[in-house]
């Protein structure tokens, strides 16, 4: 029976307190799982006698391992359903949310791709112009140049060779251009994203994704394969093993 609390302690118990109380309730099934576990077994067996007293002690822990996973679903349940109540209610408010997102962001991604659109036309526009400026001045060098004036062919070459890596810079410039639209509270950005959908997996080269998949889904993956029947698998050692059955 619990103490009674002084005056102001009487703050309720957290949920995972309550649940910890209940769980140490069950002294029975802790008494027998200890009393299991402390009896010695013999390392060699010497007679049937010896087998069959084994295989009871098997038994009951088996037995004492069903009565924990009993006792642990018949407390879990209750927390486990609460869980499903409040996902539900988070993933209701989310998708609300989430789909406004969506529709929001449609416009805005479209106004941010209009001026995206229209900063690549300028910069490539500039970039045409260089280009031009370029070809001018690289004629003009050339006719200086067949004029006998080789100090001012130079200076202009130079000149058509500047203009030719400022159309080169602004063509690359044009490439990384992003919409951008700022609020009073927030910007929005347009960037690339790279996406990858599965249209057929027979056609998958998996070599390709070999490094990854985790540990865990080629062990599983080698495991269904074993369980269906497959006795042969490079990189896997396949063996038969003994397993006792109680019953």
């Amino acid at each position: 029976m619990q103490e009674r609390l002084e005056v102001g302690g009487n703050n309720p118990p957290s949920e995972i307190e309550i649940l910890k109380q209940r769980l140490e309730s069950h002294v029975k099934e802790e008494k027998l799982i200890n009393e299991l576990v402390a009896r010695e077994i013999h390392n060699e067996i010497t007679s049937d006698e010896n087998a069959g007293e084994i295989a009871d002690h098997i038994k009951s822990l088996k037995s004492a391992r069903s009565s924990v996973e009993k006792i642990f679903k018949a407390e879990k349940d209750p927390f486990f359903e609460a869980c499903k109540v409040a996902d539900a209610w988070k993933n209701a408010r989310w998708l609300k949310i989430d789909d406004c997102v969506v529709k929001a962001s449609k416009p805005i991604l479209a106004w941010n791709k209009k001026k995206e659109d229209a900063e690549k036309a300028r910069q490539l526009e500039l970039a045409r112009l260089a280009q031009e400026e370029a070809e001018r001045l690289a004629k003009e060098a050339e006719a200086h140049a067949d004029a006998g004036i080789p100090d001012t062919a130079a200076d202009l070459l130079d000149f058509a060779i500047e203009e030719e890596k400022k159309a080169d810079i602004l063509i690359a410039k044009s490439e990384d251009v992003r919409g951008r639209s700022y609020g009073n509270l927030a910007s929005a950005s347009s960037r690339k994203v790279w996406i990858g959908v599965i249209e057929d997996a027979a056609q998958m080269d998996l070599n390709l994704l070999r490094k990854y998949f985790l540990n865990a889904d080629i062990q599983d993956a080698a495991k269904r394969a074993v369980n269906d029947g497959v006795r042969k698998l490079e990189g896997v050692k396949i063996f038969e093993e003994d397993k006792l059955t109680i019953r």
